[in-house]
Protein backbone atom coordinates (compact mmCIF):
# COMPACT_ATOMS: atom_id res chain seq x y z
CA UNK A 1 0.00 0.00 0.00
CA UNK A 2 1.36 3.38 -0.99
CA UNK A 3 0.71 6.58 1.47
CA UNK A 4 0.36 10.07 -0.30
CA UNK A 5 1.53 12.43 2.19
CA UNK A 6 0.82 16.30 1.82
CA UNK A 7 2.92 18.53 3.62
CA UNK A 8 1.76 22.24 4.24
CA UNK A 9 4.98 25.27 4.72
CA UNK A 10 3.72 27.43 7.20
CA UNK A 11 6.12 30.96 7.52
CA UNK A 12 5.36 34.48 8.27
CA UNK A 13 6.12 36.86 4.95
CA UNK A 14 8.24 39.83 5.94
CA UNK A 15 4.83 41.92 5.92
CA UNK A 16 3.47 39.76 8.48
CA UNK A 17 6.52 39.81 10.62
CA UNK A 18 6.90 43.68 10.60
CA UNK A 19 3.55 43.78 11.92
CA UNK A 20 4.19 41.97 14.69
CA UNK A 21 7.09 43.50 15.59
CA UNK A 22 5.39 46.81 15.36
CA UNK A 23 2.19 45.59 17.61
CA UNK A 24 4.75 44.09 20.36
CA UNK A 25 6.96 47.17 20.93
CA UNK A 26 3.36 49.12 20.80
CA UNK A 27 2.75 46.98 23.64
CA UNK A 28 5.53 47.26 25.17
CA UNK A 29 5.71 50.91 25.31
CA UNK A 30 1.83 50.49 26.71
CA UNK A 31 3.34 49.20 29.61
CA UNK A 32 6.33 50.51 30.42
CA UNK A 33 4.84 53.92 32.12
CA UNK A 34 2.72 51.34 34.21
CA UNK A 35 5.69 49.18 35.43
CA UNK A 36 7.84 52.66 36.17
CA UNK A 37 4.86 54.02 37.98
CA UNK A 38 4.20 50.47 40.28
CA UNK A 39 7.92 50.36 40.59
CA UNK A 40 8.36 54.11 41.32
CA UNK A 41 5.11 53.05 44.35
CA UNK A 42 6.81 50.33 46.03
CA UNK A 43 10.04 52.29 46.23
CA UNK A 44 8.23 54.99 47.85
CA UNK A 45 5.96 52.10 50.17
CA UNK A 46 9.57 50.72 51.18
CA UNK A 47 10.81 54.59 52.06
CA UNK A 48 7.80 55.20 53.93
CA UNK A 49 8.41 51.53 56.08
CA UNK A 50 11.97 53.01 56.77
CA UNK A 51 11.04 56.28 58.24
CA UNK A 52 8.08 54.51 60.52
CA UNK A 53 11.19 52.17 61.47
CA UNK A 54 12.71 55.46 62.72
CA UNK A 55 9.83 56.45 64.24
CA UNK A 56 9.72 53.26 66.33
CA UNK A 57 13.05 53.99 67.34
CA UNK A 58 12.27 57.64 68.30
CA UNK A 59 9.48 56.33 70.43
CA UNK A 60 11.06 53.36 72.52
CA UNK A 61 14.42 55.82 72.93
CA UNK A 62 12.14 58.50 74.37
CA UNK A 63 10.13 56.25 76.37
CA UNK A 64 13.48 54.69 78.18
CA UNK A 65 14.98 58.15 78.50
CA UNK A 66 11.70 60.31 78.79
CA UNK A 67 12.78 62.83 76.59
CA UNK A 68 13.58 62.47 73.08
CA UNK A 69 17.33 61.66 71.39
CA UNK A 70 19.14 65.10 70.49
CA UNK A 71 19.87 65.59 66.62
CA UNK A 72 23.53 65.67 67.71
CA UNK A 73 26.17 65.69 70.34
CA UNK A 74 29.05 68.36 69.46
CA UNK A 75 31.43 68.31 72.52
CA UNK A 76 35.11 68.84 72.17
CA UNK A 77 37.50 66.24 72.63
CA UNK A 78 38.80 67.72 75.63
CA UNK A 79 35.72 67.57 77.69
CA UNK A 80 34.65 65.55 80.78
CA UNK A 81 34.13 61.98 79.89
CA UNK A 82 31.06 61.93 77.84
CA UNK A 83 29.49 61.83 74.22
CA UNK A 84 31.71 63.68 71.65
CA UNK A 85 30.41 64.54 68.15
CA UNK A 86 27.83 62.02 67.11
CA UNK A 87 24.50 61.87 64.97
CA UNK A 88 20.92 60.65 66.72
CA UNK A 89 21.01 58.12 64.13
CA UNK A 90 23.62 56.59 66.32
CA UNK A 91 21.48 57.13 69.02
CA UNK A 92 18.50 54.69 67.64
CA UNK A 93 20.88 51.72 66.41
CA UNK A 94 19.94 49.81 69.58
CA UNK A 95 16.31 50.20 68.82
CA UNK A 96 16.65 49.74 65.31
CA UNK A 97 17.76 46.00 65.50
CA UNK A 98 21.09 47.44 65.09
CA UNK A 99 22.52 46.00 68.54
CA UNK A 100 26.37 44.53 67.34
CA UNK A 101 27.27 47.30 65.48
CA UNK A 102 25.98 49.53 68.75
CA UNK A 103 28.21 47.45 70.81
CA UNK A 104 31.26 48.68 68.88
CA UNK A 105 30.69 52.46 69.03
CA UNK A 106 32.82 54.27 71.59
CA UNK A 107 31.01 58.12 72.69
CA UNK A 108 33.76 58.84 74.13
CA UNK A 109 35.36 59.27 71.01
CA UNK A 110 34.09 61.22 67.97
CA UNK A 111 32.23 59.42 65.06
CA UNK A 112 34.61 59.59 62.85
CA UNK A 113 37.55 58.40 64.99
CA UNK A 114 39.83 55.48 63.84
CA UNK A 115 38.10 53.43 67.20
CA UNK A 116 34.54 53.91 65.59
CA UNK A 117 35.59 52.45 61.75
CA UNK A 118 34.79 49.18 62.90
CA UNK A 119 31.35 50.64 64.04
CA UNK A 120 30.21 53.19 61.38
CA UNK A 121 31.88 51.54 58.40
CA UNK A 122 28.50 49.26 58.00
CA UNK A 123 24.97 49.68 55.60
CA UNK A 124 21.68 49.96 57.92
CA UNK A 125 19.76 48.74 55.57
CA UNK A 126 16.76 50.97 57.12
CA UNK A 127 18.71 54.14 56.47
CA UNK A 128 18.68 54.05 52.98
CA UNK A 129 16.12 55.31 50.54
CA UNK A 130 15.03 52.84 47.74
CA UNK A 131 14.51 55.20 45.17
CA UNK A 132 17.81 56.93 45.78
CA UNK A 133 19.88 56.02 42.20
CA UNK A 134 22.94 54.96 44.79
CA UNK A 135 23.32 51.90 47.07
CA UNK A 136 26.20 52.10 50.08
CA UNK A 137 28.94 52.85 50.51
CA UNK A 138 28.85 56.15 48.26
CA UNK A 139 32.21 57.69 47.52
CA UNK A 140 32.91 61.01 44.88
CA UNK A 141 36.06 60.49 42.86
CA UNK A 142 39.09 59.36 45.46
CA UNK A 143 37.18 61.24 48.44
CA UNK A 144 37.05 58.62 51.06
CA UNK A 145 33.65 56.27 50.63
CA UNK A 146 30.97 56.67 53.15
CA UNK A 147 28.21 54.66 54.61
CA UNK A 148 25.39 57.21 54.49
CA UNK A 149 21.88 58.11 55.20
CA UNK A 150 18.89 59.08 53.26
CA UNK A 151 16.75 60.68 56.45
CA UNK A 152 18.51 63.23 58.78
CA UNK A 153 16.83 65.33 61.77
CA UNK A 154 15.92 69.26 60.63
CA UNK A 155 16.49 70.80 63.04
CA UNK A 156 15.38 74.85 62.13
CA UNK A 157 13.57 76.95 59.05
CA UNK A 158 16.67 78.82 59.16
CA UNK A 159 16.61 82.89 59.21
CA UNK A 160 15.51 82.97 55.64
CA UNK A 161 12.12 82.81 56.91
CA UNK A 162 12.63 86.74 57.04
CA UNK A 163 12.09 86.64 53.22
CA UNK A 164 8.71 84.34 53.42
CA UNK A 165 7.58 86.51 55.84
CA UNK A 166 8.25 89.77 53.50
CA UNK A 167 6.97 87.79 50.37
CA UNK A 168 3.45 87.52 52.18
CA UNK A 169 3.71 84.25 52.11
CA UNK A 170 4.36 82.91 55.75
CA UNK A 171 2.38 84.55 59.29
CA UNK A 172 4.96 85.19 62.06
CA UNK A 173 4.78 82.33 64.73
CA UNK A 174 5.16 83.99 68.60
CA UNK A 175 2.72 84.98 71.02
CA UNK A 176 0.36 87.87 70.35
CA UNK A 177 2.24 90.41 72.53
CA UNK A 178 5.49 90.20 70.70
CA UNK A 179 6.40 92.63 67.90
CA UNK A 180 2.96 95.13 68.40
CA UNK A 181 1.02 91.61 68.20
CA UNK A 182 2.34 90.53 64.96
CA UNK A 183 4.40 88.04 66.71
CA UNK A 184 8.63 87.87 66.21
CA UNK A 185 9.52 86.43 62.72
CA UNK A 186 12.99 86.61 64.48
CA UNK A 187 12.72 84.20 67.29
CA UNK A 188 14.35 81.11 66.28
CA UNK A 189 12.64 78.77 69.33
CA UNK A 190 9.53 79.85 67.53
CA UNK A 191 10.27 77.85 64.24
CA UNK A 192 12.12 74.85 65.11
CA UNK A 193 11.50 71.16 64.95
CA UNK A 194 10.92 68.83 68.35
CA UNK A 195 14.14 67.14 67.67
CA UNK A 196 17.09 69.54 68.34
CA UNK A 197 20.88 69.44 69.80
CA UNK A 198 21.81 67.73 73.15
CA UNK A 199 20.74 69.13 76.54
CA UNK A 200 24.49 71.26 76.62
CA UNK A 201 23.72 72.86 73.51
CA UNK A 202 20.23 73.85 75.13
CA UNK A 203 21.34 75.28 78.33
CA UNK A 204 24.04 77.21 75.81
CA UNK A 205 21.63 78.55 73.48
CA UNK A 206 18.24 79.69 74.26
CA UNK A 207 17.08 79.51 70.88
CA UNK A 208 16.97 75.73 71.17
CA UNK A 209 14.25 76.17 74.28
CA UNK A 210 12.50 72.99 74.71
CA UNK A 211 10.21 70.79 73.96
CA UNK A 212 12.52 67.77 74.68
CA UNK A 213 9.59 64.79 75.16
CA UNK A 214 6.69 64.31 72.99
CA UNK A 215 4.27 65.41 75.86
CA UNK A 216 5.42 68.80 75.28
CA UNK A 217 4.60 69.07 71.46
CA UNK A 218 1.38 71.93 72.25
CA UNK A 219 0.72 71.44 68.18
CA UNK A 220 -0.12 67.99 68.00
CA UNK A 221 1.94 65.10 67.14
CA UNK A 222 -0.47 64.14 64.49
CA UNK A 223 0.26 67.71 62.86
CA UNK A 224 4.03 68.13 63.40
CA UNK A 225 7.02 66.56 61.30
CA UNK A 226 9.44 64.74 62.94
CA UNK A 227 11.93 63.50 60.49
CA UNK A 228 13.20 64.03 56.85
CA UNK A 229 14.23 63.06 53.92
CA UNK A 230 17.44 64.34 52.26
CA UNK A 231 18.47 61.88 50.06
CA UNK A 232 21.04 60.89 47.61
CA UNK A 233 24.24 62.99 49.82
CA UNK A 234 27.25 62.90 48.96
CA UNK A 235 26.33 63.37 45.29
CA UNK A 236 24.77 66.69 44.62
CA UNK A 237 21.30 66.83 43.18
CA UNK A 238 19.42 69.84 42.10
CA UNK A 239 15.84 69.51 41.58
CA UNK A 240 16.34 65.71 40.53
CA UNK A 241 19.70 65.97 38.09
CA UNK A 242 22.94 65.47 39.12
CA UNK A 243 25.06 68.52 39.58
CA UNK A 244 28.91 67.47 40.24
CA UNK A 245 30.42 70.73 38.87
CA UNK A 246 33.58 71.38 41.06
CA UNK A 247 33.11 74.95 39.97
CA UNK A 248 29.88 74.99 41.63
CA UNK A 249 29.18 75.67 45.23
CA UNK A 250 28.54 73.89 47.15
CA UNK A 251 31.02 71.17 45.62
CA UNK A 252 30.66 67.29 46.24
CA UNK A 253 30.95 65.61 48.56
CA UNK A 254 28.01 66.82 50.22
CA UNK A 255 28.75 67.20 53.85
CA UNK A 256 26.92 65.03 56.78
CA UNK A 257 26.54 62.25 54.17
CA UNK A 258 27.37 59.26 56.44
CA UNK A 259 24.56 58.05 59.34
CA UNK A 260 27.13 58.50 62.08
CA UNK A 261 28.17 62.42 61.00
CA UNK A 262 27.22 64.62 63.59
CA UNK A 263 26.53 67.28 60.75
CA UNK A 264 23.83 65.28 59.24
CA UNK A 265 21.41 67.80 61.25
CA UNK A 266 20.79 70.39 58.74
CA UNK A 267 18.10 73.41 58.57
CA UNK A 268 16.22 74.45 55.85
CA UNK A 269 17.65 77.13 54.41
CA UNK A 270 16.86 77.65 50.78
CA UNK A 271 13.89 77.25 48.26
CA UNK A 272 13.13 77.15 44.44
CA UNK A 273 10.24 77.61 41.94
CA UNK A 274 9.15 80.66 43.49
CA UNK A 275 7.95 79.51 47.01
CA UNK A 276 8.78 75.36 46.69
CA UNK A 277 10.72 74.52 49.97
CA UNK A 278 11.63 70.77 49.62
CA UNK A 279 12.94 68.82 46.58
CA UNK A 280 15.04 71.97 45.13
CA UNK A 281 18.67 70.54 46.23
CA UNK A 282 20.19 67.74 48.58
CA UNK A 283 22.98 70.23 50.03
CA UNK A 284 21.31 69.82 53.40
CA UNK A 285 17.81 70.60 52.50
CA UNK A 286 14.63 68.24 52.39
CA UNK A 287 15.20 66.43 49.50
CA UNK A 288 13.60 63.28 47.68
CA UNK A 289 13.69 61.11 44.65
CA UNK A 290 10.23 60.43 44.64
CA UNK A 291 8.39 62.12 41.82
CA UNK A 292 6.16 65.43 43.57
CA UNK A 293 7.30 65.11 47.13
CA UNK A 294 8.75 63.45 49.76
CA UNK A 295 7.73 61.22 52.97
CA UNK A 296 7.91 62.74 56.38
CA UNK A 297 7.96 61.07 59.68
CA UNK A 298 5.51 62.62 62.07
CA UNK A 299 5.15 62.56 65.86
CA UNK A 300 2.93 60.24 66.50
CA UNK A 301 4.78 57.90 64.18
CA UNK A 302 2.90 58.23 60.85
CA UNK A 303 4.75 58.60 57.71
CA UNK A 304 2.87 60.85 55.13
CA UNK A 305 3.94 61.49 51.31
CA UNK A 306 3.24 65.91 51.12
CA UNK A 307 3.53 67.54 47.77
CA UNK A 308 6.23 69.67 47.02
CA UNK A 309 3.82 72.45 45.97
CA UNK A 310 2.54 72.50 49.49
CA UNK A 311 2.03 76.12 50.61
CA UNK A 312 4.63 77.87 52.84
CA UNK A 313 2.53 78.80 56.00
CA UNK A 314 1.51 75.11 55.80
CA UNK A 315 4.55 74.32 55.75
CA UNK A 316 5.53 75.94 58.51
CA UNK A 317 2.88 74.96 60.31
CA UNK A 318 4.08 71.22 60.17
CA UNK A 319 7.69 71.60 60.33
CA UNK A 320 6.98 73.64 64.00
CA UNK A 321 6.28 71.89 66.76
CA UNK A 322 5.08 74.30 69.62
CA UNK A 323 4.32 77.50 68.03
CA UNK A 324 0.41 77.17 67.74
CA UNK A 325 0.20 77.27 64.30
CA UNK A 326 -2.08 74.22 63.77
CA UNK A 327 -3.40 73.07 60.33
CA UNK A 328 -6.17 70.61 59.84
CA UNK A 329 -5.09 69.48 56.20
CA UNK A 330 -2.53 69.76 53.45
Amino acid sequence: MQWNKSRSIFAFTMLELLVVITITGILIALLLPAVQAARAAARRSQCSNNLKQIGLAISSYENVYQYLPPAYYDRPQGSPTGPRKHNVLTLLLPYSEQTQIYAKYVFTEHWSSPVNYAAVRNTIPIFLCPATPHGSPRAVGTEQPVYPSDYASCSLIGPFRQTLFRNGWITPRAPANKSGGQGDVSQHKFYRNMIVPDKQALAEDSHWGGPLRLIDVKDGLSNSWMFFEDAGRPFKYVENRRRGNPDETPKEPIGGAAWADRNANFWVKNLCNGSQLMNCENSNEIYSFHVGGANFLYGDGSVRFTSETIHPDAFVSRFTCNAGDLVSSL
